[in-house]
């Protein structure tokens, strides 16, 4: 990963990958992004990161001052983003909220998926992230630029962290321990 990459004011990670299950065409996920990309670059020192796998199926367009990133998991490079955009799936999810990054957060509500809405609204209800469905598009542009702000970046973080989750593999381990006998 460049160096580059990690400097910045604002330094912003749109989460692609997750979003591939939106629509199965893969017909909106370019307009989608280049919407996200529009927004963002319009943020003073913005510097705009989208995560895309080798093994995507149709790979996005490059935007002119975007940087990508490939590699997984994301989550080892989650503290050097100001905030991020993502599917509330819930791996991602969980290291958003957990990791204490501001989001803003599309809930996948294709059928088969799971509840990713109840999740982004869970993540705007504590404070931790707003959440943006297909039909409040519109509001991207008001969520970036609160985002865009250090002091509401700092409360956010701050709710997410209230909430995350305990790790329990201490907990796991010392229990197995006893069960068997080592402690």
């Amino acid at each position: 990963m460049s160096q580059e990459v990690l400097i910045g004011d604002q330094c912003v990670l749109s989460s692609q990958q997750p979003l591939l299950k939106r629509n199965p065409s893969l017909t909106n996920l370019p307009k989608l992004t280049a919407n996200i990309v529009k927004h963002l670059q319009v943020l003073p020192n913005a510097q705009v990161v989208i995560t895309e796998a080798e093994n995507t199926a149709t790979p996005l367009p490059p935007w002119c001052g975007v940087k990508y990133l490939d590699g997984m998991p994301i989550s080892k490079y989650l503290n050097a983003f100001d905030f991020t955009i993502a599917s509330a799936g819930y791996n991602t999810f969980h290291e958003v909220i957990n990791y204490g990054v501001p989001a803003i957060f599309f809930p996948n509500d294709a059928p088969g998926m799971d509840d990713q809405t109840a999740r982004s609204t869970f993540a705007q209800d504590i404070g931790a992230g707003f959440n943006i469905t297909d039909a409040d598009i519109s509001l991207l542009p008001i969520a970036i630029k609160a985002l865009s702000s250090e002091s509401v970046r700092i409360g956010m973080r701050q709710c997410a962290l209230t909430n995350a989750s305990k790790n329990g593999a201490d907990d796991a381990a010392t229990t197995l321990a006893s069960l068997i006998g080592l402690k």
